[in-house]
């Protein structure tokens, strides 16, 4: 979190820099209209509130005290600082949870804790969608920030041990312009 609480101004305008449309237009159309989301791994609020401004009720959820504020000053509201892996939800809470480019974060002997705590948060048949970067291991880069690299079926593997179906997936190229980065993402259901 050193990392995004030091540079959380900077972070936070070239996030809202990318349009992620893309991938949040058939998310929204699969979710039930305004249902509740959990944003989780918020950041600086970019998808929170694109999520916002097309009629869903949305939390954030994010551990970066610096992240959050920039994403209070954008206008974002219902701010939660907390753990991706032990969320402060009750059963049930939402019907979909947007975790894009942040459960990657977490590493692979931990991501389970957090599949399962956003299935328990998920009401039935409650949406997940989650991007993380295609590649295999986990390294920390020169910034000092975690990352763990994923394979699609490697990331099936997980969601279906989590108790989640995997509905779709895809892959799209990276946004910030880096040829040698591709993002997988998948949306999955809750039984």
């Amino acid at each position: 979190m050193d990392f995004y609480d030091r540079n959380a101004a900077e972070y936070a305008a070239r996030s809202h820099e990318r349009n992620l449309d893309f991938l949040l237009e058939p998310f929204c159309r699969a979710v039930p209209a305004h249902g509740r989301i959990l944003d989780l791994g918020s950041g600086a609020g970019r998808d929170s509130l694109a999520l916002a401004a097309k009629g869903f009720e949305v939390v954030s959820l994010d551990r970066s005290i610096g992240l959050l504020q920039q994403h209070r000053e954008r206008g974002g509201q219902a701010l939660i600082r907390g753990d991706l892996a032990w969320l402060p939800f009750r059963p049930a809470s939402f019907a979909a949870i947007w975790a894009c480019a942040s459960l990657l974060h977490l590493p692979k002997a931990r991501i389970i804790f957090a599949l399962n705590e956003a299935r328990r948060v998920l009401v039935p048949d409650g949406l997940l969608f989650l991007s993380v970067k295609s590649g295999t291991g986990e390294f920390t880069d020169d910034e000092g920030r975690f990352w763990a690299l994923y394979q699609e079926d490697e990331l099936a593997d997980v969601l279906t041990i989590a108790g989640f179906l995997p509905v779709e997936h895809g892959r799209s190229a990276d946004l910030a312009g880096r040829a040698d980065v591709e993002w997988i993402n998948l949306v999955a259901c809750s039984p």
